[in-house]
C-alpha cells in the first residue's frame, strides 16, 4: 500500500489547480486533510495516493459544480478564491441535485413505457436505483455507480456523478413523455418491424418513434398510426431526395413543431431537446437517402 504524504497531497492539488487555478492550494489541502480525517474516523491511518486522489476529485467536483451553476458575475472575488466557502456551497448544490434526481426518478418511473426491451426495463427498474444506493456524495461525489445500459437519443459525454444522473433522467423523461403520446400497441408494432429481436437489442425507442412521426407529418398522414407503408416511404424518398441537409433540417423541424403542438408539448426544455435530436437525425436521413435505403429509417 502506497503511503500518503504531504508531498503527494501537493501533487494531487496540482491536478486540481489546472481545473480551478484561482483556488488557493493551502485551502484545498485543508479541506482534503479534513476529509481524510473524517474518512479514517480520526484514526490517522495512512491511505493510498489513489484514495487521496478520489477525495480531492470529489472536492473539486463539488466546487466546479457550484461555479458552473452560477453566472460568473454572481461570484464575488472573495468567494471565488475561498475554496472552503465554494466547497461547502458546492456540496449543498450537489445535495440539492441528488434530491431533485430522486424526485425525477419517481416521475420517470410513473411515466415508464410498457415496452418489453431488456435494456430499457433493467435500467429504469433496477440499474438507476443502484446509483442512489451506492452514491457517496461526501467522499466520491464525482463517481457514477449504477448500471445504466439504455441509450439516450442524445448521449451525455461531459457530466459525471449526480449531475450525470440528473441530466440522464431529464432526457429520459422527455423521451418517455413524447412516446407516451402514442398507443403502446402501435409502438410495439413499429419496433417489431424495426427489428424482430427488439426486446433484446440496445437501441433508443424514442428515435424510432420520432422518425416515423416526422415522416408521416411530412407526408400529411395520420401521425398516430406511426407505421409507414412501402408506398409512403417511396413518396418520402421523392420529397427528400433533392433537398440539401439544411432544407431537410428545416422540413423536419417544421414537422416536429407541428407534432409537438398537436400533442400539446409546450415545455421549452422538452422542445429544445427534441429539436436537437431531430437535427442529429437529419444527418442520418441525408446519408441513407444517398444510398436509397430508407427501410431501416422510416419503418
Amino acid at each position: 500500500m502506497e503511503i500518503y504524504t504531504k508531498k503527494m497531497m501537493k501533487r494531487i492539488v496540482g491536478i486540481g489547480e489546472r481545473m480551478l487555478n484561482n483556488l488557493d492550494t493551502n485551502d484545498l489541502m485543508m479541506i482534503l486533510v479534513d476529509k481524510y480525517k473524517k474518512y479514517t474516523v480520526n484514526d490517522h491511518s495512512s491511505i493510498t495516493i489513489e484514495k487521496a486522489q478520489q477525495l480531492m476529485n470529489s472536492i473539486l467536483y463539488c466546487i466546479n459544480g457550484y461555479l458552473k451553476s452560477l453566472d460568473e458575475g454572481l461570484v464575488s472575488a472573495s468567494e471565488h478564491y475561498n475554496a472552503l466557502v465554494l466547497y461547502e456551497r458546492g456540496l449543498e448544490h450537489e445535495k440539492a441535485n441528488l434530491s431533485n434526481a430522486k424526485e425525477l426518478l419517481l416521475k420517470v418511473k410513473n411515466n415508464i413505457l410498457n415496452i418489453d426491451n431488456v435494456y430499457y426495463q433493467d435500467t429504469l427498474l433496477s440499474g438507476i436505483d443502484l446509483f442512489f444506493r451506492n452514491y457517496d456524495i461526501l467522499y466520491a461525489a464525482h463517481e457514477t455507480p449504477g448500471s445504466i445500459d439504455y441509450f439516450l437519443a442524445l448521449p451525455i459525454y461531459d457530466l459525471e456523478g449526480v449531475e450525470y444522473i440528473l441530466e440522464y433522467l431529464n432526457r429520459l423523461y422527455i423521451e418517455n413523455n413524447f412516446c407516451s403520446c402514442f398507443a403502446t400497441g402501435d409502438i410495439e408494432h413499429l419496433l417489431k418491424k424495426f427489428n424482430d429481436d427488439y426486446k433484446d437489442l440496445p437501441f433508443n425507442i424514442f428515435e424510432v418513434v420520432v422518425r416515423n412521426a416526422i415522416g408521416l407529418e411530412i407526408l400529411g398522414k395520420d401521425i398516430m398510426k406511426l407505421s409507414i407503408s412501402t408506398y409512403e416511404r417511396a413518396s418520402l424518398y421523392e420529397i427528400l431526395k433533392p433537398l440539401s441537409i439544411e432544407q431537410i433540417q428545416e422540413k423536419m423541424i417544421l414537422a416536429i413543431n407541428e407534432i409537438l403542438k398537436f400533442h400539446q408539448i409546450e415545455d421549452n426544455k422538452q422542445k429544445e431537446y427534441i429539436t436537437k435530436v431531430v437535427i442529429e437525425l437529419s444527418y442520418e436521413i441525408k446519408q441513407v437517402l444517398s444510398i436509397k435505403r430508407l427501410e431501416n429509417t422510416f419503418v
